[in-house]
């Protein structure tokens, strides 16, 4: 995937800026990049958490960030083993296959906030993961 930003200079033409984005594949890349999201910002735990959330779900940060708790839990609190949802990019309708037990930890610090209502999801400031 190629990223490209239209930057203007000085005398007010557009420089090509292209960031080329790969996937993770080195295992030790992987750790360094885990690593920077906890350690080297202020938000570390929240951008950390939504990393790890992306990986276990295999989704996009912005499918992510729209993820909401029914999405994930049942209504005893039990994780679902599936769970439908548009992706924000494509608008594509899509199985999220979760497997409960395996990623329960995380999914239970992305919803920290139990007792916030449904419609509340992550993406809103007030409802970020506070860093311990």
């Amino acid at each position: 995937m190629i990223k490209s930003n239209n930057n203007g200079n000085q005398k007010g033409k557009n420089i090509m800026v292209q960031q080329i984005v790969l996937p993770i594949k080195d295992s030790n890349v992987l750790k360094m990049v885990q690593d920077t999201l906890l350690d080297s910002f202020r938000a570390g735990r929240r951008n950390y958490t939504i990393f790890q959330v992306g990986k276990a779900t295999l989704l996009r940060v912005s499918d992510v960030m729209t993820l909401k708790k029914y999405d994930i839990y049942n209504p005893d609190g039990s994780v679902k083993n599936t769970s439908f949802i548009h992706e924000k990019k494509t608008g594509k309708a899509d199985t999220l296959y979760l497997k409960p037990g395996a990623d329960v930890k995380i999914m239970d610090r992305f919803f920290r906030h139990r007792e916030l209502p449904d419609s509340e999801n992550f993406s809103k400031p007030e409802f970020h993961l506070k860093t311990a």
